[in-house]
């Protein structure tokens, strides 16, 4: 994916995928308490030293202001980058956040 931000890989392209470095706990966002039962998809851009530079939501069943907290969340985490033959690179990671 080529943007603004650079040559971006998809998975199809990566011998690894980024991962993050800890669990990503969702419960800051607790849609429990809001009544808030669905799905995100969310579009990542983790630039080769893992950290998330941008974002996009492609899908959403949650309120803006549910969706946004996710955002902020995913933003601040920190993943291990993906890598191409052991190489860190820029990639393009799609998550889906889900809530029971």
């Amino acid at each position: 994916v080529l943007s603004e931000l650079g040559d971006y890989l998809e998975s199809d392209r990566l011998t690894a995928t980024a991962t993050p470095l800890g669990e990503i706990d969702l419960g800051v966002a607790d849609a429990s308490a809001l009544g808030t039962i669905g799905s995100m998809t969310l579009k990542l851009w983790i630039d080769d030293t893992g950290k998330v530079v941008r974002t996009e939501i492609e899908s959403t069943d949650f309120s803006l202001a549910y969706s946004d907290s996710i955002v902020s969340i995913f933003t601040q985490a920190a993943f291990e980058p993906a890598h191409v033959n052991g190489q860190p690179v820029n990639s393009v990671l799609r998550i889906e956040a889900r809530t029971d």
